[in-house]
């Protein structure tokens, strides 16, 4: 056996026990955890107000990026085509990923802007006047605006 299997053999076998050394026993019964005071419903629909208004001013300015990532990838496709008149090996490859990126950076732009409509945020409000529930996204929304401030 050369030398260098010999020290990766070693290696591995003293990776196998140092793992197994880190075990640590979980208590029977853990400590609960104390769990914020509940909102109030006017201080759920205020934060829900503050919320959807606060990600309509940041995707407005996002909103810019669609007409500029529609005329990059019109562009890119362009060149692309260019590119594969003037070559030898013409290849669709450059045109079909500009495209692929232009369609994504769009949509997910246009996704993130559509979540937050003034419709949607009506809508969000209904449910949870109706249900006492809000949906699990607009729920980590909200802890993640709470833990902001």
């Amino acid at each position: 056996m050369t030398i260098l299997r010999c020290v990766f053999l070693l290696a591995l076998l003293s990776l196998g026990s140092v793992s197994c050394s880190f075990a640590q026993s979980v208590p029977a019964s853990p400590t609960p955890v104390a769990r914020p005071a509940l909102l109030t419903r006017a201080d759920t629909v205020a934060a829900l107000h503050e919320l959807f208004q606060t990600k309509r001013q940041a995707n407005k300015s996002y909103l810019v990026a669609v007409p500029i990532t529609i005329g990059l990838t019109v562009v890119a496709i362009g060149v692309s085509a260019v590119n594969a008149l003037s070559s030898s090996k013409p290849s669709a490859v450059p045109a079909v990923a500009s495209l692929g990126v232009g369609v994504g950076v769009t949509s997910t732009v246009l996704a993130g802007y559509l979540r937050y409509t003034k419709g949607r945020e009506r809508e969000v409000i209904e449910k949870y006047e109706q249900k006492k529930k809000l949906p699990g996204w607009v729920w980590r929304k909200l802890a993640e605006q709470q833990a902001k401030r």
